[in-house]
């Protein structure tokens, strides 16, 4: 057999399964602590830079997230179970106040049960295992009561206030025959005759009171619940008894009223109204009966909203440098019921992600996807029920012949990726992002690896997929003329490389590279380097940093060209950091 000799440029193409015969020459069957640049060609991978010991026992089962606020400012916040502790990038501990809310950090396996995300100075901090409940604490009861409006006063019409059926106070104006009677039609004074009527058959004492308030009568019983029903010879015209509930707003005292006093407006029979039933409440300055307002309200003894202590808490920089960990105030329910104005579908279930799109808050829970209201991150219950307003809250489900519960939301080529186990969803792309115009699909369906969050890349994302030992990793993309999406299998040439267990993706877009965390190799970091030329890939090149068998890497983040990681070894918990820039040479470096 004669000999075959060949020139080899580069090894630029990582590591390939392949037979020999199929594999590229620039493609080995390993290579370990080797980075492939086009550059450069194959050459060391950086060192990892010591910057400090924070612990002096390994850390157990925990949640890493890290915080990029700025160039200047930048942290990682460590969970064990029941405890938080933030570091900045030098291993500095920071100091972190719990006023409350600490037991929300409970959690037997912290890296599994919890998701972060940072919006400015606030991180949210959600426990998956923990149910959203609904609020013990209600919206103000009322009293058995009623206002009785005198709207108009007209000659020779009788008045009558009619109780539980029987006629309480009556008053029937003059006929208008002398000048003088056009003071005793004005609705004021018919007010206070009506009133005095109630006075005199009993109704101003014992658990009963009656008072004129300009042109309205305020009726209470502080025991027992009665009817109302008022009639004035005018087709009802010229007055209206509210009690509870009525048809048109344009009914309701302008004023005076009782500060408090509650109806629900149904509008029915209204041809204005163009909107289901509503709430609205009197209110005054002085807390008391008086001038004032009718504002829009929850319905009486109706819940608030959610329970705060059950919600996802916030990890607050304070402005001297120090963080505090407590339970937020969530806006409550401020108009409508829970018909009107229902719960958000995250209540009664566990929050499994939480992220930030489109200047809204997000939540996904089972086959939900939940926005906060733009602009206000705290608020998830709409702020009036007359009108749906683009700033309202998005609640909307995965639709799916599969159950499909989800996992991630990945910001993607200015879409919404959502991931379930089995399939991908995208929330349509539009100029806004309203209750109005939201929509859900099925983009794909892939089988996912749902315990590593996807990360996103440019317009590409990229995912992990078990297979059985080993895994795979898909990178999701949008075609040429964004007529669909699909993904590729960028380890289909090396299907029994990268061990299954993959927990933490993180990417370097500056840098092109993507680097992978997996349980069954802790001490390794699986690292991919890609090179794109327009919408041509030019490099793909999968490769391993090994950093002994006595390291256990716990997370590894880029943030710019800088990786850095948290290292468990038999003696402590360690900071590192690896620059993976080419022009970069680190301290004795050649």
């Amino acid at each position: 057999m004669s000999l075959i000799s060949s020139s080899i440029p580069n090894f630029v193409n990582g590591v390939s399964q392949q037979p020999f015969t199929l594999r590229l020459s620039s493609q080995g069957e390993l290579q370990e602590n080797g980075l492939s640049t086009v550059s450069q060609g194959l050459k060391k991978r950086p060192p990892t830079q010591h910057l400090k010991k924070i612990q002096s026992t390994p850390l157990g089962n925990c949640f890493i997230h890290t915080i990029n606020r700025d160039l200047s400012e930048r942290y990682v916040t460590v969970i064990t179970d029941g405890d938080l502790k933030v570091y900045d990038l030098a291993g500095n501990e920071k100091t972190v106040a719990f006023p409350n809310g600490k037991s929300y950090l409970s959690a037997a396996t912290p890296s599994a049960s919890f998701s972060a995300v940072t919006v400015a100075d606030y991180t949210f901090i959600v426990n998956k295992t923990k149910v959203v409940t609904q609020s013990a604490s209600l919206s103000g009861s009322r009293p058995y009561e009623a206002l009785i409006n005198v709207k108009a006063g007209n000659y020779g019409k009788t008045y009558q206030i009619i109780i539980s059926g029987s006629v309480a106070a009556s008053y029937t104006t003059p006929d208008g025959s002398v000048s003088s009677h056009v003071a005793l039609i004005s609705t004021d004074y018919i007010a206070a005759q009506l009133q005095a009527g109630l006075a005199a058959a009993g109704y101003s004492s014992g658990s009963w009171g009656a008072s004129a308030l300009g042109s309205t009568v305020y009726l209470v019983n502080v025991s027992n619940d009665f009817s109302l029903a008022t009639q004035d010879g005018f087709n009802n015209g010229g007055m209206v008894g509210i009690k509870g509930r009525l048809q048109k707003f344009a009914d309701l005292p302008a004023n005076p009223a009782v500060d408090g006093f509650v109806v629900e407006i149904t509008g029915t029979g209204d041809a204005n109204n163009k909107f289901d039933s509503y709430f609205v409440r009197y209110k005054t300055n002085t807390g008391s009966a008086g001038v004032g307002v009718w504002q829009e309200c929850p319905a009486p003894s109706t819940s608030l909203g959610v329970t705060y202590s059950t919600m996802p808490h916030t990890l607050i920089r304070q402005s001297d440098g120090t963080f505090t960990f407590a339970v937020a105030s969530w806006t409550n329910r401020v108009a409508g019921d829970l018909e009107s104005n229902p719960n958000p579908s995250f209540v009664t279930r566990t929050i499994s992600d939480i992220f930030f799109y489109r200047n809204r808050l997000g939540l996904l829970a089972d086959e939900g996807v939940i926005f906060s209201e733009s602009g206000q991150y705290f608020n998830f219950f709409r702020t009036t029920v007359t009108d749906l307003l683009d700033a309202d809250p998005i609640d909307v489900n995965a639709s799916h012949t599969k159950v499909s519960i989800l996992k991630h939301a990945v910001p993607f080529n200015k879409q919404l990726l959502l991931f379930s186990e089995q399939s991908q969803f995208i929330i349509d792309q539009n100029e806004l992002l309203t209750p109005k115009s939201v929509g859900i699909k099925v983009a794909t369906e892939f089988p996912c690896n749902v315990v590593a969050k996807p990360v996103g890349i440019g317009k590409n994302i990229y995912f992990a997929v078990d297979k059985g030992d080993w895994s795979a990793f898909r990178e999701y993309y949008t075609d040429v003329n964004d007529a669909g999406n699909d993904s590729q299998d960028v380890t289909g040439h090396l299907p029994k490389y990268i061990p299954s267990g993959i927990f933490k993706i993180s990417a370097a877009p500056n840098e092109d590279i993507l680097i992978a965390l997996t349980t069954s190799d802790a001490s390794s970091v699986y690292a991919y380097k890609y090179f794109w030329s327009g919408s041509e890939k030019l490099q793909s090149a999968w490769s391993k940093f090994t950093f002994g068998s006595d390291s256990t890497i716990l997370n590894a983040d880029f943030i710019a060209s800088e990786l850095f990681l948290i290292v468990n070894r038999a003696d402590g918990v360690y900071f590192e950091k690896m620059n993976v820039s080419l022009g970069d040479i680190g301290v004795g470096e050649p």
